[in-house]
């Protein structure tokens, strides 16, 4: 079975994480500080792709879209949006502030823990399915294709249950994980398993590790 690399890259800064407002499935732009980022965040990982066959995907929300867009243009290649890559959606709560949420003790302890069974604001996704399914995308882009490297750029509760699935073996552990904005972290595909390289290292910050 071959083996490949994915790089996972959480979006940069948007107007509405840097007020705290929940964004999920929405659609904020990004703000001045997010713009600034890009450059030195997408020559950050085109060093780390090296010379490798590899494709660029993308979450169709813009925070993401042009984090991918101008990562791609550092490589030289185009990018390929994908709905399996879209934010957890947080339901009701969407567009809130955290502060302004009347949470129940049960709902405050999902949260904190980042349950992956608990519907996030009572009719959003599940985290659990939706990493299933993320799953189950990159997995068959990796065997479906001949590249050496997947990037995909995605969001912060996706990425987390992704790494915890892979690298933890146990979704429940996602609230470990450590994934800031506009942060990288690696994985290997090998023999059908996932093996972590490095997680949420920044172009401002080169560190990470498989324990973060």
């Amino acid at each position: 079975m071959r083996s490949a690399r994915v790089i996972l890259v959480r979006h940069v800064d948007t107007t509405w994480s840097e007020c705290g407002r929940l964004q999920g499935s929405q659609d904020p732009p990004l703000s001045e500080r997010g713009r600034a980022r890009l450059d030195r965040l997408a020559r950050f990982v085109a060093r780390l792709a090296g010379g490798d066959r590899l494709l660029v995907l993308s979450s169709p929300l813009r925070r993401a879209a042009c984090t991918a867009e101008s990562i791609a243009m550092a490589l030289g290649v185009s990018v390929q949006k994908a709905d399996e890559l879209r934010e957890v959606s947080l339901g009701q709560w969407e567009g809130m502030l955290e502060k302004d949420i009347a949470m129940s003790g049960a709902e405050r302890r999902a949260w904190e823990v980042l349950d992956p069974e608990w519907s996030w604001g009572g009719n959003g996704d599940r985290i659990a399915t939706r990493v299933a399914a993320t799953e189950r995308f990159l997995s068959g882009m990796v065997s479906g294709s001949d590249v050496d490297l997947l990037i995909a750029v995605s969001h912060g509760l996706l990425i987390q249950g992704l790494l915890a699935n892979w690298i933890l073996s146990d979704i429940r552990n996602a609230a470990t994980i450590s994934v800031p904005l506009g942060s990288v972290s690696e994985v290997r595909l090998v023999n059908g398993k996932f093996e972590a390289v490095f997680v949420g290292r920044t172009a401002d910050h080169a560190t990470g590790s498989v324990d973060t």
